[in-house]
């Protein structure tokens, strides 16, 4: 049984709902997204969705704000002694093959345990200048707008 199994079969259990957190980045209000993210950090919901990536920017894909225990980023609090060292280890080896094979582990860990699930989820925002014309009336319309982009034109202000 994963732990995501294990986690709904344990509002199952209690005749609940799973409390699932969602941290929608100032929405509805300001106020509401500080009360989720402190009670993610508490680890008071049994899962959250939040919008993260983990990796790093040095090349590894250094994982440890999101997957180590305590780590910055760690909402689901994950906690896992070998994913610790193995994160620890990861940064450290100056052995490409070594480090592919410990960050290997990791995902086989993780994936395992299963403290999170990613989700991908395409959401644009597009911006214009107003000298740009042949725009869409209205921003809704403009999810699709790549393939029209020759029919653009700009105007010197």
């Amino acid at each position: 049984m994963t732990a995501l199994q294990r986690k709904l079969a344990e509002a199952r259990a209690e005749g609940r709902a799973a409390l699932v957190g969602y941290y929608p980045a100032g929405l509805p209000d300001v106020d509401s997204s500080v009360r989720v993210i402190e009670a993610m950090v508490a680890g008071e919901m049994d899962m959250s969705l939040f919008n993260w990536t983990y990796g790093g920017n040095n090349g590894d894909p250094d994982a440890r704000d999101t997957l180590m225990t305590g780590g910055a980023n760690n909402f689901s609090n994950f906690s896992n002694e070998r994913v610790d060292e193995l994160l620890r280890l990861g940064v450290t080896e100056q052995d490409e093959e070594k480090r592919i094979e410990i960050y290997r582990e990791i995902q086989e860990i993780v994936a395992d345990e299963v403290p999170f699930i990613f989700l991908l989820v395409f959401t644009g925002f597009s911006f214009y200048s107003n000298s740009i014309k042949g725009l869409p009336d209205s921003v809704l319309n403009s999810d699709n707008l790549y393939p029209f982009i020759f029919q653009l034109w700009k105007e010197e202000e």
